[in-house]
């Protein structure tokens, strides 16, 4: 079965962004878990990997339906970015809200950098798929 949407005259097929809107959103629902563990008690660069993991993941997946969607890779690429940066800034904007939980602009670049390589990842698999 076919998901196809009229969007600005032309179709576009929204199974590409079913993986992508669903990891953002588990993303939003492992960021609104009030109270986490101690970062006292974890190692200093744990958080950061945690961030750059989560969020490489988002950068490959949106990376890869953009691709679908467009077929150029640098509109891909750059609309997953900007998508992933402003996904981050939301995310760590919501966390000050969170029972335990900071604001950090040191998660956002770990959120962007991981998004960033997640994306360089994300076009070169579509890519190579697409080849196929």
């Amino acid at each position: 079965m076919k998901a196809w949407f009229t969007l600005a005259g032309g179709n576009l097929d929204a199974r590409p962004w079913l993986p992508p809107t669903l990891w953002g959103l588990l993303i939003f629902l492992l960021t609104s878990i009030p109270n986490p563990p101690d970062p006292a008690t974890l190692p200093v660069w744990s958080d950061k990997v945690i961030h750059v993991v989560l969020y490489g993941v988002f950068g490959a997946l949106l990376a890869r339906g953009t691709l679908r969607t467009t077929r150029t890779r640098l509109k891909a690429f750059a609309a997953a970015m900007f998508i992933v940066a402003l996904v981050g800034a939301v995310d760590e904007w919501h966390q000050q809200f969170v029972p335990g939980r900071l604001a950090d602009i040191e998660d956002w670049f770990a959120d962007v950098s991981g998004g960033l390589a997640g994306a360089v990842l994300g076009v070169a698999w579509q890519r190579q798929e697409l080849r196929s």
